[in-house]
């Protein structure tokens, strides 16, 4: 029973994590943890909810450096079109 019902709240993790942030790494996180750790429920939902937290402030800052990317670009680019700026 227990062991059911840990196997249905991981696959609805796995469902929701593939919705919000796609993360191979992320993935593999998980499985280690729930086939090497997961000894009490306890430990699992942290262990997960840690890694949902790491990879939402990575997702993040990669969306915060690509915006500065891109304007990097764009000021760069104007820069060396028009010098006389």
């Amino acid at each position: 029973m227990y062991r059911e019902k840990n196997n249905y709240i991981f696959s609805e993790l796995l469902k929701k994590q593939k919705d919000i942030i796609p993360s191979i790494s992320s993935l593999t996180k998980i499985f280690w943890i729930k086939h090497l750790h997961a000894k009490s429920s306890k430990f699992f939902f942290l262990s997960v909810f840690g890694i949902f937290i790491v990879d939402f402030i990575k997702g993040i800052g990669d969306y915060f450096v690509g915006i500065i990317t891109v304007c990097e670009f764009i000021f760069t680019s104007n820069s060396v079109i028009s010098p006389n700026l």
